[in-house]
């Protein structure tokens, strides 16, 4: 199955938006102000800094207080590259809508060209929809106003890492850790999923030997000994990757030891058992010898396993991460039956982690690969508990 071809765009009418954003109230007053009178506004800004979150609390703003007639309606654009999957979702939302096109990039990235057409006619259209998109840059449009989001300020870091912790955590380090992270939203929330079972002083630890490892290696590809957020040409150097260790063991292994589809089953076997740190010592041996062998199946399969052993130990912020590198790379060998998988996993740890809207967008994805009853019904309860 081709992963791009069946890739469509979730449409929903929001009502609620269930995420409380934390520092953010200059950004959200100064965008609910343009929003109001400008037809095309784009939120850009680096991978985790909040702006599907902003985007969708100004839209919630607007739509309560009635601004526009049509109401707020989010169009889900992740992943989605062809204009034609665009036009038919906007063209299902009634007019005097606020749009919000959610995560662009793809689009703007491989169709720029078709995509600045669409939406210079999407704008012409007596429809007079309100265009909000959130996207890593701009449009480009004649017209289009921009609010770069900036990380948020060291104390509102260190707020949200306390306020999301569930364990308690020391106002000094928070704010360390928040640092380290760059105050990237997204990271900070993970850190604090990490801190219910990673001390604060031990994780901050983590992430500085990280980041020292990092040094002049910008171009490092994502392990699981460490994942890289927001990595990429765009991105600046040093610690705006975001650097985010996994607490991996790493091994050297011998000449001798089994081959990675042996080790594979082995971890697998030690994980049914309820060995998880020998299960995850296993795993690493077999994704190292992977990635040795340049094989990128064997990769996928095996940081799949290392995901199941993450959710099995109960670190879902670990499994999250996990999950997304493997998703680019059953992406990369356009396996659409691997990545429904992937999606649907990514779902459940989202839900657990109490992230409704990501655990709805994952699960978008699952069925436009994968269609089942069993992901329709998830899909249609996450629906309605985002609107309600």
């Amino acid at each position: 199955m081709s992963v791009q071809g069946a890739k469509e765009a979730a449409v929903f009418r929001l009502r609620r938006f269930s995420e409380r954003l934390v520092g953010r109230d200059r950004e959200l007053e100064a965008l609910v102000r343009t929003v109001r009178v400008q037809r095309l506004v784009t939120c850009t800004g680096e991978a985790g800094v909040g702006k599907s979150a902003l985007a969708l609390t100004v839209a919630e703003r607007l739509g309560a207080a009635g601004t526009f007639p049509g109401g707020p309606w989010v169009v889900t654009a992740r992943g989605v590259r062809s204009v034609e999957v665009l036009r038919r979702a906007v063209d299902s939302i009634p007019a005097g809508s606020l749009v919000v096109l959610d995560g662009l990039d793809d689009a703007l990235e491989t169709r720029r060209e078709a995509v600045l057409v669409w939406l210079l006619r999407l704008l012409q259209s007596p429809k007079e929809q309100q265009i909000l998109v959130t996207a890593a840059r701009p449009v480009g449009l004649e017209g289009e106003r921009v609010m770069e989001l900036e990380p948020l300020e060291g104390s509102d870091g260190r707020r949200l890492l306390t306020g999301r912790a569930d364990a308690d955590v020391d106002s000094d380090e928070a704010g360390a850790l928040a640092r380290l992270l760059e105050n990237n939203p997204r990271a900070i929330v993970l850190a604090a999923a990490l801190l219910s079972r990673i001390p604060g002083a031990v994780l901050r630890r983590s992430l500085e030997g990280a980041l020292l490892k990092g040094i002049g290696h910008a171009d490092i590809s994502p392990t699981p000994l460490t994942v890289l957020l927001g990595i990429g040409d765009e991105q600046p150097p040093g610690t705006r990757q975001l650097l985010v260790p996994l607490a991996f063991a790493e091994e050297e292994l011998l000449a001798d030891q089994p081959s990675p589809a042996r080790l594979v089953l082995q971890a697998r076997r030690l994980l049914t058992q309820g060995w998880y740190d020998d299960a995850l010592d296993v795993a690493c041996a077999a994704l190292d010898d992977y990635q040795r062998e340049g094989n990128a199946a064997g990769r996928a399969t095996a940081l799949l396993l290392l995901a199941q052993i993450a959710e099995a130990q109960g670190e879902l912020a670990r499994a999250a991460l996990v999950l997304e590198e493997t998703a680019a790379t059953f992406g990369g060998l356009n396996d659409g039956d691997g990545l429904a998988l992937v999606r649907k996993r990514q779902a459940r740890v989202f839900t657990l982690l109490e992230l409704p809207e990501a655990a709805f967008a994952a699960f978008h994805e699952a069925r436009t690969l994968q269609a089942s009853p069993k992901l329709d019904a998830c899909f249609a309860e996450l629906e309605e508990k985002i609107d309600h």
